[in-house]
C-alpha cells in the first residue's frame, strides 16, 4: 500500500481545522492503514488561535507535522510549501473548511494500490446534500490514459480536496516550468500536469463516488473576480499545449463570463465575499473586452447591470416575480466555492 500525505493549507480557521483532523481521526479508527497516513498542516501566519488549538491536539492515529509561516505565503505558496514538505508516495491536498465522507481514506488508498496513477480524483459533494456527482464514470476505479481526456478531467471541477499528487522530486527544469503558474491560484492543478508530463506513460484514476464534502459556509468567498481571469493561464502549461494547443485561449473568452458571473453573483446575495472591501475594490478595476461581452447576451447585460449599478432594481424585479435571490449559480462558479486562502 502506498505511503499518503494528507496536506492542509490553513489561514485562520481553527474550529473547522480542528474539526477536519477530528473527522481525519474519526476516518483511521476504522482503518488498518493508518501507519502509512501523514498530515501535514501548513499555517499561513494566521493571527486566530489556530497555533494554540493545533499544540492541544492530541492523536494516535496518525502523524502530525505542523508548520507556521512567519509570513502570509498566499494560497499557491502554502501548496508548494506542502508538497515539497510531504515524504510519502502520494500528496492529498485538502481544504481546511472541507469534510472527509465515510470510508474517504480507505477507498483513496486502495484506488492508488490498484492503479498507481500520477494523479487520482473523485467526486465531491456542493452544496451540502446535493445528490448529483463530479464524475459518472463506471468503473469503481476508472482509468485514464488518453493525455487530452486526462487534461479535460484533471481542470474539470477545480476544488483543491479532490486532488491526490504522486509525489516526485521536482528537477530544476520542472521548477522553471511551473514558474508562470505561481500566484495564479490554481497552482496545484499545474503541478499536477507537470508530474503527468514527465510520467513515461501518465494515468489518472477517478472515483466517481462522492468522497468529501463542503460545509455550509461553501457560499462564503476568500478570493475575488480577477482569480477567474486567471483560470484559463492553467492551460498554457507545456502538458497542454502538446497536446490541446488552442484550450487556453478558448477559455480566456470564458474566464470573462465566469468572473462577471461571480460579481453578480455577490451582488444578488447568492454568494458572499468574506472582505467585501476587497472585492468591490477588484469589480471596479476590471475591465472585460467589448469583443467578449458581445459574444455572451447574458454576460453583456449582467455587466451593465453591474457597471450602472442597476443589480437593486433587479432584485426587485425577481421579488415582484415572486423569485427568490439565491438563484441557481453557474457550474463554473459552484465548483469553486470558497477554496483560496
Amino acid at each position: 500500500m502506498p505511503s499518503l500525505s494528507i496536506v492542509i493549507p490553513s489561514y485562520n480557521r481553527a474550529a473547522k481545522l480542528i474539526r477536519l483532523l477530528r473527522n481525519i481521526e474519526a476516518e483511521l479508527i476504522d482503518s488498518n492503514e493508518s501507519g502509512l497516513i501523514h498530515v501535514l498542516l501548513s499555517d499561513n501566519a494566521s493571527t486566530d488561535d489556530t497555533q494554540s488549538k493545533v499544540s492541544s491536539f492530541a492523536t494516535t492515529k496518525f502523524e502530525l507535522e505542523y508548520f507556521r509561516q512567519e509570513r502570509n505565503i498566499g494560497f499557491d505558496g502554502n501548496v508548494r510549501f506542502l508538497y515539497d514538505a510531504a515524504e510519502t508516495d502520494y500528496v492529498w491536498f485538502f481544504s481546511d473548511d472541507d469534510i472527509l465522507l465515510p470510508g474517504a481514506i480507505a477507498m483513496v488508498q486502495k484506488g492508488l494500490a490498484a492503479t498507481e496513477p500520477e494523479v487520482l480524483l473523485f467526486s465531491f459533494i456542493q452544496p451540502p446534500g446535493s445528490e448529483v456527482r463530479t464524475f459518472n464514470l463506471p468503473d469503481q476505479y476508472a482509468v485514464i490514459t488518453e493525455p487530452k481526456e486526462i487534461i479535460r478531467f484533471v481542470s474539470y471541477y477545480p476544488k483543491v480536496s479532490i486532488y491526490v499528487c504522486r509525489k516526485v522530486e521536482l528537477s530544476d527544469a520542472q521548477r522553471k516550468e511551473l514558474e508562470p503558474f505561481y500566484e495564479n491560484g490554481f497552482y496545484w492543478i499545474d503541478l499536477c500536469y507537470s508530474v503527468l508530463f514527465a510520467a513515461i506513460k501518465p494515468r489518472l484514476c477517478i472515483i466517481s463516488q462522492p468522497l468529501a464534502c463542503c460545509d455550509d459556509d461553501f457560499m462564503n468567498l476568500r478570493f475575488g473576480p480577477s482569480v477567474f481571469l486567471r483560470a484559463f493561464t492553467i492551460f498554457q502549461h507545456p502538458f497542454v499545449c502538446a497536446h490541446l494547443p488552442n484550450m487556453a485561449e478558448e477559455y480566456r473568452v470564458l474566464s470573462y463570463y465566469s468572473a462577471i458571473q461571480l460579481m453578480f453573483a455577490v451582488k444578488m446575495g447568492s454568494l458572499r465575499a468574506e472582505d467585501a472591501v476587497s472585492f468591490e475594490k477588484e469589480m471596479k478595476t476590471l475591465r472585460i473586452p467589448p469583443y467578449a461581452l458581445l459574444r455572451s447576451p447574458r454576460a453583456l447585460m449582467q455587466y451593465l447591470a453591474l457597471r450602472l449599478k442597476l443589480v437593486p432594481l433587479y432584485k426587485i424585479y425577481k421579488k415582484m416575480l415572486g423569485r427568490t435571490t439565491q438563484s441557481k449559480l453557474p457550474p463554473e462558479i459552484r465548483k469553486v466555492g470558497g477554496d483560496m486562502k
